[in-house]
């Protein structure tokens, strides 16, 4: 219910803009997506391969964009990679 709290509300969740929690989970998904294409136990085409990549990375793209849009306790917890990363990013510069 905190999806659908989040949109009838319009409330946004962090101040930021999210972009770390966006990317974090954009690679994430593809990652994962390509891992799972690897993990089969028959060869499968580069075609599959090259989809379940491009399923995952717009799957983490969803799941990134609530994150950094969301106000609900699931979207700050999706959140936290990418506020580790803005994070680690803001102290190497």
């Amino acid at each position: 219910m905190g999806l659908l709290s989040d949109i009838r509300s319009g409330n946004r969740g962090f101040d930021g803009d999210g972009a770390a929690a966006v990317i974090f989970w954009i690679v994430a998904g593809a990652v994962l997506g390509f891992g799972v294409a690897q993990a089969a136990a028959n060869p499968i085409p580069e075609r599959a391969v090259n989809l379940l990549t491009l399923v995952g990375g717009v799957l983490g793209a969803v799941v990134g964009f609530y994150a950094a849009l969301g106000a609900s306790l699931v979207a700050r917890v999706l959140a936290i990679p990418g506020l580790i990363i803005g994070f680690l990013i803001g102290v190497a510069r």
